[in-house]
């Protein structure tokens, strides 16, 4: 992946339904920053490295007014990321596409 930032739009597979949000990732070697939206809130991402197309990161995810840690391994490729979300109360599968109406 070129370093840069990249958008991306997601659904996220819970128990209560699928979720919409947002990924905004900023490349860097194989470092990644960004920030994860999710159930209305943003979360900055930590610890974020990306090897080949093997992506992973750590946050914590606000819910129900508790902040839950997790943690995400998964893939980026071309147009679309799939990664999981690891927590104390599950894991969550996450799609995403590339966003059309923020593409640079």
């Amino acid at each position: 992946m070129v370093n840069g930032r990249y958008y991306y739009d997601l659904t996220m597979t819970t128990p209560l339904g699928k979720r919409k949000g947002a990924l905004e990732l900023a490349v860097e070697d194989n470092f990644v920053n960004g920030v994860l939206t999710m159930f209305a809130r943003a979360i900055s991402l930590r610890k974020g490295r990306l090897e080949g197309h093997n992506i992973c990161f750590e946050g914590d995810i606000q819910v129900f007014q508790r902040n839950i840690p997790y943690r995400a391994n998964g893939a980026i490729c071309k147009n679309d990321v799939y990664f999981q979300l690891a927590t104390d109360q599950g894991n969550y599968p996450v799609v995403g596409k590339l966003s059309q109406a923020r593409r640079l």
